[in-house]
Order: C-alpha cells, then sequence, then structure tokens
C-alpha cells in the first residue's frame, strides 16, 4: 500500500492544525482509495489505516 509513515504524520499535522478534522478526514480517505487501488508496495498500510483512524476515534476493527 502508500506509504504508512506519510499517512500518519499528516494526519497528526492536521489535527495539530486547530482540529482540522475535515482534512485529516481527506487524507485518510486518500490513503484508501490508494490502497484499494494497488497503489505503493508498504505492507504495514492497513495497519496505518486503523491507527490514523483511531487518531479520530475510529475503531475499524469493530467496522
Amino acid at each position: 500500500g502508500p506509504d504508512s509513515e506519510t499517512l500518519l504524520s499528516q494526519v497528526r499535522e492536521a489535527i495539530d492544525d486547530d482540529l482540522n478534522l475535515p482534512k485529516a478526514c481527506e487524507i485518510i480517505d486518500d490513503f484508501a482509495v490508494k490502497m484499494i487501488e494497488g497503489s505503493g508496495n508498504d505492507s504495514d498500510a492497513k495497519t496505518a489505516l486503523t491507527k490514523a483512524a483511531e487518531l479520530l476515534g475510529v475503531d475499524l476493527n469493530s467496522v
């Protein structure tokens, strides 16, 4: 999948930017689309997506 370190860094930056949750959601959504498309080769992409969602209070493991 796409680069997981970049995802987590960008989501944290959006949250740190006056809780810019729409931007954080957009970053997570773009990452998920890239995963679905098979972009990149980061084997930790699924874990990173789960962690990024948890930063917003969303538990993807319960879905």
